[in-house]
């Protein structure tokens, strides 16, 4: 069994994932099979690596279910590009923390919450277009959507995967 998830997510991952049984076969081979992960105890926590590599992972899955071109499908779009910031504002803590792995306090899903945690908070808090673009991701993202039906038109969809990458990338440059 093989993966198409990039080499990082895929090395990150240590023993959250089984791919297959030989990994670097896999890998040479380029298949396109889905990736098998095992899961494991809910006191695992994700790597760093892991987490700042699914945020590109997520996005692409949100613009993917945009690209469908199925209205019922851009709810779903923004609700999985949604943990595309959350595991960036994850990663980050890790990094401003220098912990190999997310602590157990972090792992919950308000981004202002996480965004407050971060060595950024300071400066986010200060400038009002970002911070603004913060409520505004937050206000359009929560994690109860997948119970929810509500319908989206693909410009605010197109808008928020937009904003929701201008501010990982700033969260991540800084």
């Amino acid at each position: 069994m093989c993966a198409p998830y990039p080499e990082e997510v895929l090395q990150g991952m240590g023993e959250f994932a089984i791919v297959g049984t030989d990994q670097r076969y896999c890998r040479q081979r380029k298949c396109e099979e889905p990736l098998n992960v095992t899961k494991l105890g809910s006191g695992d926590f994700p790597k760093q690596t892991v987490l700042r590599a699914l945020v590109e992972v997520r996005f692409k899955d949100g613009e993917a279910l945009l690209k469908t071109g199925e209205p019922q499908r851009r709810m779903g779009a923004i609700y999985v590009a949604g943990y595309g910031i959350e595991c960036a504002l994850k990663a980050r803590i890790c990094a401003d923390r220098r912990e190999f792995r997310l602590d157990r306090s972090f792992h919950h899903h308000d981004l202002r919450k996480l965004a407050e945690t971060t060595a950024l908070w300071p400066d986010l808090e200060s400038d009002r277009d970002r911070l603004s673009r913060l409520t505004y991701l937050q206000s359009e993202w929560y994690v109860t959507m997948r119970y929810a039906a509500r319908p989206y038109d693909a410009n605010t969809v197109r808008r928020f995967i937009n904003q929701a990458r201008e501010f990982v990338k700033w969260l991540f440059e800084n």
